[in-house]
């Protein structure tokens, strides 16, 4: 590799940096190259992207409210891909038993199947993109696990916004 073709940053010439700054580096060329790569983890039939979201999140029956907080994805937009994922077989909606006023949204058989295939599919683009061993994936999750609770609390209680 020489100099045109080095990438613009390489980690090593960042040791003068704060960990701080090279964390952030980080997430961001993490993030930037995951979203790149994310068609090699899509299926041929036309799910999209926000789709696929729900479907991951469908682990157990949710309301479509819920999703829609956890997914960051507008109500509207969760009702159109629930419309999709709907007429392709792998959700069905039921109205909470708890409020006759919402819909639930739970996995048909082809549903789980799918999203057993999609997480598949993601853990491994998740391997390949980080160079990371399962120890490293656990506690890369658990320390992202503690940012992403870290975040959500500061934005409930409306605190120490940047």
């Amino acid at each position: 590799m020489n100099e045109e073709t080095k990438p613009i940053t390489d980690p090593a010439d960042d040791a003068a940096l704060t960990p701080e700054i090279r964390a952030i580096m980080g997430i961001y060329t993490l993030y930037a190259q995951v979203q790149a790569s994310i068609d090699a983890i899509g299926f041929d039939d036309g799910l999209t992207d926000p789709a696929c979201r729900l479907l991951i999140r469908l682990e157990h029956p949710q309301r479509m409210g819920e999703l829609a907080r956890f997914t960051k994805l507008l109500p509207s937009t969760v009702t159109a891909q629930a419309d999709l994922l709907e007429a392709g077989g792998m959700v069905e909606r039921r109205r909470d038993p708890n409020d006759r006023r919402a819909w639930i949204l739970a996995l048909t058989e082809q549903g789980k199947t799918t999203r057993a295939e999609l997480v598949r599919r993601a853990g491994e683009l998740f391997r390949r993109v980080t160079g990371f061993e399962e120890a490293e994936i656990a506690a890369f999750a658990a320390l992202t696990d503690k940012a992403r609770k870290t975040v959500i609390d500061t934005i409930i209680d409306g605190s120490d916004r940047c």
